[in-house]
């Protein structure tokens, strides 16, 4: 049984990052052409979160906010509202910072470059920009003509459009924009919008070029 933990422990990221990779490859198609409600795949990322705090041996202060909020979202959907309301979205950008917080010190303890501390930095950049999805999420919640989307003749604001933005299209949206693609479907309208459309943008650029230089740190260190 220790040997089992060992193992899940030495490759967690791994797995973290095959979990992301996952959802991120099968929930649009699921949910488009079987109908599959969003929530089962919130439900499975959050359990991967809570999964990888234990087997990164999270503080118990980490370990215990991540499953209350958890346990709140799960309540909130089955016994009040499935729609999003402020405070799923507030769990869940608690959920992913504390979940960022810990694959940081990760990356910061390691000696040695690996395909685990690798995998690593991979979930620490997925869940940026997830992170910056939920916070798209609110705003659009809070403003109507905060982002605009392409129309057949002209830009109209998400509120005048038939087919509501859900939250796979912010995350469309916010990794075209972390990894600076700038499809230009979807546009930031308002001015909060525009700034943090900047700052996830400028955030991803910052994130591979510190991760790229702590590489090639560790490998000169070991020649």
């Amino acid at each position: 049984m220790k040997k089992i933990t060992r193992h899940a422990m030495q490759y967690c990221n791994i797995y973290l990052l095959f979990g992301f990779a996952f959802l991120l490859f099968v929930a649009g198609p699921m949910q488009e052409f079987f109908d599959i409600p969003r929530r089962y795949f919130e439900y499975f990322f959050l359990l991967i979160l809570l999964f990888s705090s234990l087997l990164h041996k999270a503080s118990s202060f980490t370990i215990k906010i991540t499953s209350l909020l958890f346990l709140g979202i799960v309540i909130q959907y089955l016994f009040f509202s499935t729609a999003a309301s402020y405070f799923v979205f507030t769990a869940k950008i608690v959920i992913v910072l504390l979940a960022i917080k810990e694959l940081i010190q990760v990356i910061k303890k390691t000696k040695i470059v690996d395909i685990n501390i690798l995998s690593a930095a991979l979930n620490c950049y997925l869940l940026i920009g997830i992170f910056f999805a939920y916070l798209f999420s609110i705003l659009n919640a809070l403003d109507a003509n905060a982002f605009l989307i392409n129309a057949p003749n002209a830009y109209m604001s998400i509120s005048n459009h038939p087919d509501d933005y859900t939250q796979l299209d912010f995350i469309y949206y916010s990794f075209v924009t972390l990894t600076t693609l700038g499809y230009g479907d979807i546009l930031p309208n308002s001015l909060t919008a525009k700034l943090w459309s900047v700052t996830e943008a400028m955030v991803g650029v910052l994130f591979l070029a510190v991760m790229i230089g702590r590489t090639v740190s560790l490998l000169g260190k070991k020649r």
